[in-house]
């Protein structure tokens, strides 16, 4: 009987005792089932089969809400990622981040939403912002990819040669603007 209090009294230890980690609770959680369930027929028809039994539910509580969280990220994860896929404009990324951003409220350290993010912040400089706020508000190390600049400029041309080809050596009209002294009207 000493026997079953000292197990019951090490598994509630062992489920208070579980990582902050999401993935790494959940894992913890899938081991203690088994455990848990033991212990639960071992206290069939004793004084402590109550005390097993509340403990059992509280597993399984803390199991379910796990589950039930994952679940859910997992289809604001697809939600986000068709979104982008599609991206027609701004505002379809601006929406896969609102997406994102409820994920990221559930589960700050979920690999796939923060990869998802860091995907859309690379197709404008707000994107980018936002990024960087959810991940500053929500704890995230990572920053966010750069996102992608236009092309590089050419470097400005001499002004004695013409940009462009002209026809039979006439000065091209905007030469003649440009050159026109400014006049007083």
């Amino acid at each position: 009987m000493d026997d079953l209090q000292s197990r019951i009294d090490a598994l509630r230890r062992k489920l208070e005792q579980l990582p902050d980690d999401e993935s790494s609770r959940l894992e913890a959680l899938r081991q203690l089932e088994p455990e848990a369930r033991e212990l639960l027929s071992d206290a069939k028809n004793t004084p402590f089969e109550a005390a097993a039994q509340a403990l059992f539910a509280q597993l399984a509580r803390q199991s379910s809400a796990q589950a039930t969280t994952a679940a859910t990220v997992r289809g604001l994860v697809r939600r986000a990622r068709i979104r982008i896929e599609i991206a027609g404009d701004d505002e379809d990324i601006d929406e896969a981040i609102d997406i994102l951003a409820e994920a990221l409220a559930l589960n700050p350290e979920d690999s796939a939403v923060i990869q998802l993010l860091q995907e859309a912040a690379t197709h404008n400089e707000q994107a980018a912002r936002r990024v960087q706020d959810l991940f500053n508000r929500y704890g995230v190390d990572i920053a966010p990819a750069p996102h992608e600049d236009l092309p590089p400029t050419q470097p400005a041309r001499d002004k004695d040669i013409a940009p462009y080809p002209t026809s039979a050596g006439y000065p091209a009209p905007e030469a003649e603007i440009r050159d026109r002294p400014q006049s007083d009207v």
